[in-house]
Formats: C-alpha cells, sequence, structure tokens
C-alpha cells in the first residue's frame, strides 16, 4: 500500500474532560456532552526516550454533527488506531488505515470527526521513527503508513480491537517494548543538536559545538527528525509561541511573539497561519484561552 500523501497532527491538549470544538455552519461553538471522552496518559519511565504520551479519544453516540477542526504541526510523529475505519477524514480523504504510523508535519489541514468514532494513539518523540522502525524518517513527512509496512502488528490490531482501554494501553506499552531500538551516530549528534537548540544556541553555534557541517546536520535531521534544521526550529518557535498564548498573564500578541523569537509580528504571523491555519488573534478567540483548544 503507497504511503498516504497527508499530515496528521493530533493534540496539543492536556485535559480529562468531555468538551469539544465543533464549528457548524459559519458559527463555532462550545459542545459540551457526556459521550465525549479524551484522556492523556504519560509515557512509563522506560519508554521515554521515545514515546511523549498515550491518547484516547471517543465519541459514542452517532447523533451528533460533524466536527470541523483544524490540526496543526506539533514537530513530533505518531502512531494511530482507528477503532471505527472511516470516522475520520483528513483533508477530504477518509480512507486511512486502522493502524498507521505518521511523521512529522509542516503545515495545517482540516480534520473531519463524524461520530461516533473511537481513536487511540502514541505521541512519539521528534527522532523516534528511524530509531524504533528504521525508517528515514523524512519519507513519512507529511505522510502515512500502515503500520504493517514497517513491522509485523497483527496480534497487536486484534487486542486493540477486542480489548479494553487499559488493555489497549498495555498492548501498545508491550508493542514499543518488543521494537528492537536502532541508536545511530546522527541520532546521537541530532539529539544533541536539540538538547543545545532548547537551551537557546543557535544553529551555526550548534554546528561549531558539534563539530559538523552545515550539510552533515541538515542530513541527520532529515533522516532522524524528517525536516532540515531551520524548519525544525520554526515549528519548535511557534509551538512554544502557542504555550505562551494560555498563559494566564497574557500580556499582548506583539510580546508573545518577540518572545518566542519572532522578529516581527509579520513573521509571527505568517508562522502561525502556516502551521494553524489561522492567525495568532483569530486563535484566541476561537479557543477563548482553553488549552484544549480544537478539542475542547
Amino acid at each position: 500500500m503507497e504511503k498516504i500523501q497527508l499530515w496528521i497532527e493530533w493534540k496539543q491538549i492536556r485535559r480529562h474532560k468531555a468538551l469539544k470544538l465543533m464549528k457548524k455552519e459559519k458559527g463555532t461553538y462550545l459542545v459540551n456532552h457526556s459521550s465525549l471522552e479524551y484522556y492523556e496518559f504519560p509515557a512509563p519511565p522506560f519508554l521515554r526516550d521515545y514515546v511523549s504520551l498515550f491518547w484516547f479519544d471517543s465519541y459514542r453516540a452517532g447523533s451528533m454533527s460533524p466536527m470541523i477542526y483544524n490540526l496543526i504541526a506539533d514537530g513530533e510523529p505518531g502512531i494511530i488506531y482507528q477503532g471505527i475505519p472511516g470516522s475520520i477524514s483528513i483533508n477530504g480523504f477518509s480512507d486511512l488505515p486502522a493502524l498507521m504510523i505518521y511523521g512529522q508535519k509542516t503545515r495545517w489541514a482540516t480534520t473531519v470527526a463524524n461520530p461516533p468514532y473511537s481513536n487511540i494513539g502514541i505521541v512519539l518523540k521528534p527522532y523516534a521513527l528511524k530509531t524504533l522502525f528504521g525508517i528515514n524518517a523524512a519519507d513519512l513527512t507529511n505522510s502515512a503508513l500502515p503500520l504493517s509496512e514497517l513491522v509485523a502488528c497483527k496480534e497487536l490490531c486484534l487486542q486493540l480491537a477486542s480489548g479494553s482501554l487499559s488493555t489497549q494501553l498495555n498492548a501498545l506499552v508491550q508493542f514499543l517494548c518488543n521494537l528492537k531500538t536502532k541508536p545511530t551516530l546522527g541520532l546521537n549528534r541530532t539529539k544533541e543538536a536539540l538538547l543545545l537548540y532548547y537551551q537557546g544556541h543557535q544553529l551555526h553555534d550548534i554546528q561549531r559545538n558539534l563539530k559538523v557541517s552545515e550539510r552533515t546536520l541538515e542530513r541527520n535531521f532529515k533522516e532522524e527528525l524528517g525536516v532540515s534544521p531551520v524548519l525544525y526550529k520554526r515549528i519548535h518557535r511557534f509551538n512554544y509561541a502557542l504555550n505562551l498564548l494560555h498563559q494566564k498573564n497574557l500580556v499582548s500578541l506583539t510580546s508573545i511573539g518577540y518572545q518566542a523569537g519572532y522578529a516581527d509580528q509579520s513573521h509571527f504571523i505568517r508562522d502561525f497561519k502556516a502551521f494553524a491555519g489561522i492567525t495568532p488573534k483569530e486563535y484566541l478567540i476561537k479557543s477563548k484561552g482553553n488549552r484544549g483548544y480544537p478539542k475542547q
């Protein structure tokens, strides 16, 4: 099966309530419904090198209208299992594998969730694809594949299809534990580069500290993360700004842009629209300050 040319961002969320954003016709409404569930579960300590979190998202009733929302680039790949295949479409494409793995997302897309649906997934660390599955991460950027194309997962599919939520989570944890990690020199160099970047170092300083050329660092990033260092920096900076938008002591969009490292507002707005599909101001209006948007 050919890889699916789309991208699938998932979960800029930290919540445990049954709230979701629904867009109907021209209006946007916050809907509270007892049939809606979304949970996040931290990765166990022995998986935290490769896994950010596990999540579960479900709407069991079928009477609710389709929910339409923008998905945004978060800088992390992942795995999704659809309990009800065809209930989710991305950019109009609904023929998605029941169990799929996706790569880095570099742009936003429109997602439609058609109740009833039930999905469970894993958000992986940015560099986990090549380490866990031996795939060049760039091959999955803005794309998805059936997980079975990379590893044997028939037993995992059966457990996900028939088990309770706790059974599903345990099955995913066991599946990941059984994978043989494939660390490389490029991975170690990329992780060191990420650590230096998170500490505030510029790319040219990172190259100098690691004693590598710009070309070598770019090749490592594309193989391990799926994107170039420059693009990853943009995505990470956007997500940092997104976190700032949800702080209670929000001052102004201008100050957030500068705090996130944008030279001016035009660059801030351009990146925000590229990765979220709307401007920062529109995002604030639609999210109403909720950290769970777009799933609140």
